[in-house]
């Protein structure tokens, strides 16, 4: 075997080598994640978008702790935020029926001590108007 033969027998092992190492680098799998967890109940759901919207915590950090996905992560915080507006605007709603609820006992109360005497809360059980059968 000349120098010749030997030098390309030489580059032609040196390149079996560095095709064959590309090869198998090729092959390897990057490492999986594993799959997220369920959501959690909503409840826990609601607690996690309070913390998250408090600054106690962000997403991220959920998803690292827990293991849950993190765009459902991120809806949850959307979710509890509209909630939470539209129970600022219902408020308002709400308070106006408790005032016109608590003006109709009123009347309620005068009607019946007009018609049934000072005594009508015991005769009516007035006190009791809440308490059920069942819980006698």
């Amino acid at each position: 075997m000349t120098d010749r033969e030997a030098v390309i027998f030489m580059v032609f092992i040196i390149l079996i080598i560095v095709v064959t190492a590309c090869s198998s680098n090729s092959n390897a799998q990057p490492e999986e994640k594993p799959p997220p967890k369920p959501d959690p109940g909503k409840d826990k759901q609601n607690k996690f978008a309070r913390d998250i919207l408090r600054g106690n915590t962000t997403p991220e950090k959920i998803v690292e702790k827990n293991g849950y996905d993190i765009e459902h992560v991120k809806q949850w915080v959307s979710n509890y935020e509209k909630a939470a507006v539209q129970a600022a605007l219902e408020a308002d709603k709400t308070s106006t029926r408790i005032k016109l609820m608590e003006e109709d006992i009123e009347w309620f109360k005068k009607t019946c001590h007009k018609f049934i005497g000072d005594d009508w809360e015991t005769k009516t059980d007035f006190a009791n108007r809440f308490v059920t059968k069942h819980m006698k």
